[in-house]
């Protein structure tokens, strides 16, 4: 993502990156889990929520608030995210807030 990428911009990009390679992984060789490292976000295209203060002052309350439940017990998890495999890298489409706490 470039600094002051248009939301029309950065969805023509991740639409060209998918293009350009399969973007549908065989189920056979989807993971079942990934790590952390190698799920990337582009909020421009999946997170469709704003990013004004009042909102994100919200978000941020939601994501202490799940990273406290991680805190409070090491065992526990957060509903799984929904990535979608871009055909060169595993991109969030919802659970943003919940990558953000195990991060």
């Amino acid at each position: 993502m470039t600094r002051n990428e248009t939301r029309p911009e950065a969805r023509r990009r991740v639409t060209a990156e998918a293009a350009l390679r399969d973007a549908s992984p065989a189920p056979a060789k989807a993971p079942r889990k990934l790590p952390l490292k190698v799920v990337h976000v582009e909020e421009r295209v999946f997170q469709q929520r704003g990013v004004e203060l009042a909102i994100f002052s919200d978000s941020q309350r939601h994501i202490d608030s799940l990273a406290a439940i991680l805190k409070a017990n090491s065992k526990a998890e957060l509903e799984p995210l929904t990535v979608w495999w871009s055909g060169e890298r595993w991109i969030v489409v919802d659970g943003h807030h919940r990558l953000k706490s195990y991060q």
